[in-house]
């Protein structure tokens, strides 16, 4: 993949398609934070580590599943 600091690709993509991608991914995406404390945050990595899950698959499907239990019929 493209690298900005290297300013070469690595797997075949062209600069042209990265900012492509990245020009589409700031229009269409957002990025969500959240503070916890830093034992809840430890100890949900630690079990979506131990259940072979990512925390971005945990949180995404959450934030799916509440929306879809409270749509507006």
């Amino acid at each position: 993949m493209y690298t900005e600091a290297e300013g070469k690709c690595g797997s075949m993509v062209s600069k042209s398609k990265v900012d492509a991608n990245n020009k589409w991914t700031n229009s269409n995406m957002k990025i969500i934070n959240v503070k916890i404390r830093n034992e809840q945050a430890e100890e949900f990595k630690r079990l979506c580590e131990l259940n072979g899950d990512t925390a971005y698959g945990v949180l995404k499907k959450a934030i799916e599943d509440y929306i879809e239990q409270n749509k507006p019929m």
